[in-house]
């Protein structure tokens, strides 16, 4: 009985991480099947990869000029597809993601160019993010009972936005969710382990040049680093961070420059598609003139900096918030995958800090999530995840989480 407890104890998480793996992939793979073959942004990103597996430059509309052709050809004439209008248009939306993410997408495209072979990537890794949500909530939130820590993991992996774009919508997103909760998943306070250190700054280039979002980890990757090993750890963490980012960006960094000035133009103007915005836009149209979601998003980060310094928040948290105002509040043009990015960073993050706050956030997106998945429309979507966040925001400045009733078994604990 002893022998079975020791092996329990010592492979225990191991076996709950294959448990949430499964439990997570098999409802994508075998549940909730596509709606179709060929989805818009799916053809996007096997549009990308193809340009990438056949060595063309995707940013350089000049090179593979017969390539592209016959990519748009097949999707505007063999399909019958109205969109987009012009190869142009096609190109732009083929090389609108950043050079690693387009190598992804290449490389899946190597092994297997069919579409149900992205799906099957993108599967995988959305059921990986369930085991990562494992992992945080057992080592970050501190939580003593691997049943809860199942329970809740599951929970995220499975809510109803994040399964429905990415099954019904197969989408990328979920990969940089993925990134993003391994650099968290690896700080963990106190292991003073050369190789973690490594790794965290590794996984942290990969959040930043997948789809930038680990740039909002940076300052409590940097600080951790020095907590850990000193002024020697900061610089070795730095330098990997930086280098990689450098190595893998730098080449392509004069189109990368008009890429973000595009993206950013056509994703701050007016709110579109799920965008929280659209309603309140509709109510007081004066938003529009103080630029809401910039001016929002600006205060957002300048008091979650002012709680920082106050040493009320720590800097795990101020990158997920910054985070969730980036892809919820300061972007107004994306769709719920987006959106979805946002939201489990500032769950995971919270979490952290005190895990009485993370379920919470969890237990309002999993709420939303349902409506989401079940009752569809993006303005519905957008309004879901607006009053979602509005009672998260003031239960959180309000303080009456302080009662909240899964508290005791996540107890508190500080961290960077």
């Amino acid at each position: 009985m002893e022998t079975a407890r020791r092996i329990a104890r010592r492979y225990g998480d191991v076996a709950v991480c294959l448990a949430v793996f499964f439990v997570c992939y098999l409802p994508r793979d075998r549940v909730f099947p596509p709606a179709n073959q060929w989805v818009i942004d799916l053809e996007i990103y096997r549009a990308g990869g193809e340009l990438v597996a056949k060595g063309i430059n995707p940013y350089d509309y000049a090179r593979g000029k017969a390539v592209r052709d016959e990519i748009y050809t097949f999707h505007r004439k063999t399909l019958g597809w109205g969109f987009p209008t012009s190869v142009d248009m096609w190109n732009y939306y083929a090389s609108g993601n950043l050079p690693l993410n387009l190598w992804f997408f290449g490389l899946i495209y190597k092994i297997n160019p069919s579409p149900t072979a992205f799906r099957a990537v993108f599967h995988v890794a959305d059921a990986l993010v369930g085991v990562l949500a494992f992992l945080l909530i057992r080592f970050r939130w501190g939580s003593s009972s691997r049943r809860a820590a199942f329970l809740l993991a599951v929970l995220l992996s499975l809510n109803g936005a994040f399964l429905k774009w990415g099954t019904t919508y197969p989408e990328d997103k979920g990969i940089e969710t993925l990134l993003f909760f391994a650099t968290l998943a690896l700080m963990v306070p106190n292991r003073n382990s050369w190789p973690r250190l490594v790794g965290v700054a590794v996984l942290a280039a990969a959040a930043i040049s997948f789809k930038m979002l680990g740039i909002f980890l940076v300052p409590a990757v940097l600080v951790w680093a020095y907590r850990e090993r000193g002024r020697r750890g900061l610089i070795v963490v730095a330098a990997v961070v930086g280098g990689l980012c450098l190595a893998i960006n730098a080449a392509y960094l004069p189109w990368m420059l008009k890429l973000w000035r595009d993206r950013m133009g056509s994703n701050t103007g007016g709110p579109i598609h799920c965008s929280i915005w659209i309603l309140p836009y509709g109510w007081w149209p004066w938003l529009a003139k103080i630029k809401a979601p910039a001016t929002l998003s600006l205060l957002g980060t300048a008091v979650a900096a002012v709680q920082v310094y106050r040493r009320k928040l720590s800097l795990e948290v101020f990158g997920g918030i910054v985070t969730y105002l980036f892809c919820v509040v300061y972007l107004v043009g994306g769709s719920i995958d987006r959106v979805t990015m946002g939201v489990m960073a500032i769950v995971a993050t919270l979490g952290i800090q005190r895990p009485s706050w993370g379920l919470l956030t969890l237990a309002l997106w999993t709420a939303a999530g349902v409506g989401i998945y079940f009752v569809g429309g993006e303005d519905t979507e957008g309004m879901l995840v607006l009053y979602a966040s509005i009672i998260a925001f003031f239960a959180l400045v309000t303080g009456t989480l302080k009662t909240w009733p899964f508290a005791p078994a996540l107890p508190h604990h500080t961290s960077s």
